[in-house]
């Protein structure tokens, strides 16, 4: 890179009056990295270094050489169960019981499995829901005959 005149005399202009460090450039290249990259991007009033940060577990972030920063939102999948733990260093919630769903009466029941809450009865998971399927067989009916 060859910076000669005007933009020569600019920048070490900046460099020896304008800039806060304590020690000055001995060479054009160091001068350039002084005077043109920033160490720090500022994100929310905080300062973080070049390269990845996160503000939170839902916020992944990225500050660039020339700092300033990029962030990310994460959305949360749809979560498989009723009984899940929200951990406040990770996003989104997880199962600690693998996927489940909610009978009518409360009973949570694992994903794969049935429960009968009684012998008419019976209840699933369904693929999508946390909400289980039930289907209630008919009672039986007497047909009594007429002599």
């Amino acid at each position: 890179m060859n910076i000669s005149g005007p933009v020569l005399f600019s920048l070490l202009t900046i460099c020896l009056f304008g800039s806060s460090r304590s020690k000055l450039a001995t060479s054009l290249p160091e001068l350039l990295t002084a005077v043109t990259a920033p160490a720090t991007c500022e994100y929310n009033g905080k300062q973080y270094p070049v390269g990845s940060f996160q503000p939170n577990p839902c916020q992944p972030c990225q500050c660039t050489s020339s700092g300033r920063a990029y962030c990310a939102v994460v959305d949360c999948f749809f979560t498989q169960c009723v009984d899940y733990v929200h951990d406040k260093n990770q996003c989104c919630p997880t199962c600690p019981n693998g996927r489940n769903c909610r009978a009518p009466d409360g009973t949570v029941i694992k994903y794969g499995q049935s429960y009968n809450p009684d012998p008419n009865t019976h209840c699933q998971c369904n693929q999508w829901s946390t909400q289980a399927e039930c289907l209630q067989k008919a009672p039986p009916v007497r047909i009594d005959t007429v002599s």
